[in-house]
């Protein structure tokens, strides 16, 4: 899931296994029948700043994500964040 697929230097055509979706997490809900299928999640998504948007997003809205994956189907999940969020 990416909100501009322009901006991937490397091209996946070569491979049927990686697959691109417009989007952001914010409408990740709508893309609940992709996830259940997935074998491999990787998560980079990080909204920075220091706002409640900021927690939504890295927090909320990625719990979201994982609670939308199929547990019988998803083998590995590699997430890392580099945001933080200060009150």
């Amino acid at each position: 899931l990416t909100r501009d697929k322009t901006r991937f230097k490397h091209t996946f055509k070569d491979t049927h296994r990686v697959q691109f979706h417009q989007g952001d997490m914010e409408t990740i809900r709508q893309h609940a029948d992709i996830l259940q299928d997935m074998d491999v999640l990787i998560h980079i998504a990080t909204e920075w700043g220091n706002s409640e948007h900021t927690l939504h997003v890295n927090v909320d809205k990625t719990l979201e994500l994982f609670s939308l994956l199929g547990p019988q189907k998803c083998q590995k999940i590699v997430y890392f964040s580099t945001a933080r969020y200060t009150a």
